[in-house]
């Protein structure tokens, strides 16, 4: 293994999109908030990773959930909150376990809130249920288990609701598609699965969604280097016996732009008091010394378990 003197890290930008411009014109949208990994080159402890952001709107407030790691530790779920998209309340931890969690895809379902994040390393795609301020999560159900599970969430869909997750197995990413017809009940397989396989967009960027009644799935193309790039797919048949999508962005991220000009993997909009907002990262290159020596540590252990 070769380590570079510069680590990849990611941040998380929120943009408000302008009237009338096209959604995946990241160009031509006003930034409201930053949330920078820390790129000081000689601080202990250094947050490398807030990315994976998700927007949820709930009563008269968005909120802001995202990956955060600090070096080579287990990530964790963060959260910030703002009614007018200006003042942001001091981002909190709101979910933490014994293994990596990211990706925390929130959503409501009948008057629950819920949150579906990655947690891979427990071979599982697990469910939480919020408490009433949406600080804390408390483990709901198992929807699947016994494979490793990376960026998984659903889209109801004429009254089905279509899981989208990838299966790693022997370093190979699987985009594999479930459905059920309540979130309570059994996941059955797509006959259509798994829709694609390898490193150019087995893997969602994002949840699927709606936009101007098309529906489309935002895929991380890795084929270069990890968040590279990210694709944007036309969902253009969706049914338990049909799944068909089309190409319709080779890279959403304009390198342009400083924020995105080494890559950026996640896109992920709402409407907010009549605007819509999104959620994106971006990759960027620092270098940071004690990160650099957690990294040669985590390597020494894991190849000769010391």
């Amino acid at each position: 293994m070769r380590f570079k003197l510069k680590n990849p890290n990611f941040s998380t930008r929120i943009l408000a999109v302008e009237p009338g411009k096209d959604i995946f014109d990241i160009s031509a949208h006003r930034p409201v908030l930053d949330l920078y990994a820390d790129r000081a080159p000689f601080k202990p402890n250094p947050v490398f990773v807030r990315a994976d952001p998700f927007l949820f709107v709930h009563g008269q407030t968005l909120y802001l959930f995202f990956e955060q790691q600090v070096t080579t530790r287990r990530a964790v779920i963060r959260m910030t909150q703002t009614k007018d998209l200006s003042e942001w309340s001091e981002p909190v931890t709101v979910l933490k376990e014994p293994f990596h969690l990211s990706y925390p895809f929130v959503f409501e379902h009948k008057g629950n809130v819920l949150m579906m994040p990655e947690c891979h390393q427990s071979h599982s795609i697990r469910l939480y249920k919020a408490h009433s301020t949406l600080t804390q999560w408390t483990f709901h159900r198992t929807l699947l288990q016994g494979e490793s599970f990376v960026d998984s969430s659903f889209i109801h869909h004429e009254g089905l609701y279509y899981l989208f997750t990838t299966i790693v197995r022997n370093g190979e990413k699987r985009l594999e598609l479930y459905f059920a017809d309540d979130l309570e009940g059994d996941f059955q397989r797509h006959p259509f699965s798994p829709i694609c396989i390898g490193e150019d967009s087995a893997q969602c960027g994002g949840a699927v969604f709606r936009w101007k009644d098309a529906i489309y799935r935002p895929a991380q193309d890795s084929r270069q280097e990890y968040g590279k790039a990210l694709k944007m797919y036309r969902i253009t048949e969706l049914s338990p016996q049909r799944y068909a999508e089309r190409l319709v962005e080779g890279n959403v991220f304009p390198e342009q732009i400083p924020f995105y000009r080494h890559g950026g993997h996640h896109f992920n909009p709402v409407v907010f008091n009549g605007q819509t907002i999104l959620a994106t990262d971006g990759r960027q290159l620092s270098f940071n010394l004690f990160g650099f020596i957690d990294r040669v540590k985590l390597f020494l252990k894991n190849k000769f378990g010391k």
